[in-house]
């Protein structure tokens, strides 16, 4: 399907895609920073995005609860589409949920978490998953945004570790009582 977007013939992939150069006066600029996990490749780009999440998706929505992965969701396709204009190949452009797919590996490794520990599953994921982005991402053998699977990786560990905290503080610890609101 071809489409004209400012004089300029596109398929409605690469249009809801994120591009290399930054055109403030384009409204397909800005809403691209969420559209562009919606659209992939081809099919086996697709698949692999949806059965990583299926897989990873059901324990990080049962463990972070729906409307903060959502929120997860919206804050890595902003920041991997922001970092992908600064650090993305000339003439290329971004697709794909890969990022998202990342923050939920990462925050499905921080499922049971606790305040002031780190769990071995997040050090293995991080060493696995984020070392092997790391190499390609410095040392590119494809046109794979590799940026954007770390982007996604930095979010979910990140909000993992935010959620948690919050989580643990507005729990009482073991032997304390639990804190009662006075009414006014």
């Amino acid at each position: 399907h071809i489409l004209t977007l400012n004089g300029k013939a596109m398929t409605i992939t690469r249009m809801l895609a994120v591009h290399d150069r930054w055109d403030g006066l384009s409204l397909a600029q800005y809403t691209s920073f969420w559209t562009h996990c919606l659209v992939h490749n081809d099919y086996q780009h697709l698949k692999g995005n949806m059965t990583m999440l299926l897989l990873v998706g059901p324990s990080v929505e049962h463990n972070f609860k729906s409307r903060k992965v959502l929120w997860i969701m919206c804050i890595v396709s902003l920041v991997s589409a922001l970092v992908h204009i600064v650090v993305g190949k000339s003439n290329t452009h971004q697709l794909g949920a890969s990022g998202i797919v990342f923050s939920f590996i990462l925050l499905n490794s921080l499922s049971s978490a606790k305040k002031g520990e780190i769990p071995v599953a997040f050090v293995i994921t991080m060493i696995l998953y984020m070392g092997d982005e790391m190499v390609k991402f410095v040392w590119p053998t494809d046109n794979i945004s590799h940026h954007a699977h770390l982007t996604g990786g930095a979010v979910g560990a990140a909000a993992g570790f935010y959620i948690h905290e919050i989580r643990d503080a507005a729990t009482p610890q073991q032997g304390q009582p639990k804190r009662v609101k006075k009414k006014d």
